[in-house]
């Protein structure tokens, strides 16, 4: 088996950098009113998260590998000290944002329910398992809630497919045992929750609707690494690229009121399109596109913040720009818009926020790794 840390991993930011261009663009064309082929396209933005639910299962697996003596509270210190500077940044600016809007008046009522205790459940990355906090106060900060309570269960996760490593078709297998886990889940919930239609947006957001997607990401890590995905032909990946994004777009447009399972089967589909856009990055696309990458670089800091400008300035452009009839051309305007800003505020945020809290977070995990040594030497010399 090849060393992994020699390898080229520039197709995983220019996946970030899609990732997010497509949660801009989904937040961009709600501010219009378009046409359905526009929508559409616009509206399956909405599964950019899903392509970042992949690629942080393949990211943490590979980081896991290169470091088998880290412990698992070192693991967990590192993914809070990643997470944390930004996310408390984010609420900090959207309680801003609705203070403004509730008492000045500069941009529309946000609708947010910025209480002390969601704030708190915010705080302690616990939204993803309660209602009333789980997207109300950051925009999108459902999907940070699931990303956290995955990373709780992700040594779990890893251990499970490391032992499964050798038997090459269980890479396969597992995520579909998750899927009918996750179904099984679904279904008992739908039985057993009476108020199940309004609270279906929190059930879409819930990890155990997403553990599907993180485990293709970690199944796509080991298939990559035992070189089995560089066998995949261009014309194969192609064609299932294709078939799954078209099986996702059209379970997504018939919609969950007639599809059974439709939570659960859209984003594991979608995140399987996602694998075979990996296979045609790494393997096949020789183009290689930097502010693409530096896009994917600068994605965490862009998808706390695009919200004010896909959405708030987007409609506020909408208003000032209604010369512009077209409708098509009103999106691309409003999403090169918000796209160009989004980037160079996340780029000023990564270079004077994000890498400065990452030089914090190695001391603090240094000596955090420090001390663990000594009470382990000290308890061997009792």
């Amino acid at each position: 088996m090849k060393d992994i840390k020699v390898r080229n991993l520039d197709s995983i930011n220019m996946m970030r950098g899609l990732a997010i261009l497509m949660v801009i663009s989904v937040h961009t064309v709600q501010q219009i009113q378009g046409s359905f082929i526009l929508r559409s396209i616009g509206l399956y933005g909405m599964m950019g998260v899903q392509m970042f639910f992949v690629i942080s299962a393949f990211t943490l697996c590979y980081s896991m590998d290169n470091k088998p003596n880290q412990t698992i509270s070192i693991f967990y210190l590192k993914r809070y000290l990643r997470i944390a500077p930004v996310y408390y940044l984010g609420i900090l600016m959207y309680l801003f944002i609705d203070i403004l809007s509730r008492y000045f008046g500069f941009i529309n009522k946000t609708g947010y329910d910025y209480s002390l205790l969601n704030i708190l459940v915010n705080i302690s990355f616990l939204n993803g398992l309660y209602i009333p906090a789980n997207n109300n106060i950051v925009p999108g900060g459902w999907s940070i809630g699931t990303e956290m309570i995955f990373y709780l269960v992700f040594p779990a996760l890893f251990w499970i497919f490391n032992k499964f490593i050798a038997i090459k078709n269980h890479l396969i297998l597992l995520p579909l045992i998750i899927l009918l886990v996750s179904i099984l889940i679904h279904f008992s919930i739908r039985t057993i929750d009476s108020n199940f239609s309004n609270n279906q947006t929190f059930y879409y957001y819930n990890i155990f609707n997403q553990i599907p997607v993180f485990s293709i990401g970690i199944s796509l890590y080991y298939l990559y690494k035992n070189d089995i995905l560089k066998k995949i032909r261009l014309s194969h990946a192609v064609v299932l690229f294709i078939f799954f994004t078209l099986l996702s777009t059209t379970m997504l447009f018939i919609g969950s009121e007639k599809l059974t399972f439709f939570d659960v089967l859209v984003p594991f589909s979608s995140g399987l399109s996602f694998a075979f856009v990996f296979v045609l990055l790494q393997y096949h696309i020789k183009f290689k596109s930097e502010i693409l990458s530096n896009l994917g670089i600068y994605s965490f800091s862009a998808y706390i913040i695009h919200f004010i400008f896909a959405v708030y300035l987007s409609s506020y452009l909408v208003k000032k720009l209604n010369f512009i009839q077209d409708s098509n051309l009103m999106f691309i305007v409003l999403l090169f818009t918000s796209s160009c800003i989004t980037f160079f505020a996340a780029k000023f945020m990564y270079e004077h926020l994000e890498t400065k809290f990452n030089k914090i977070s190695i001391r603090i995990v240094k000596q955090f790794s420090d001390k663990n040594k000594d009470g382990l030497k000290n308890k061997k010399i009792d």
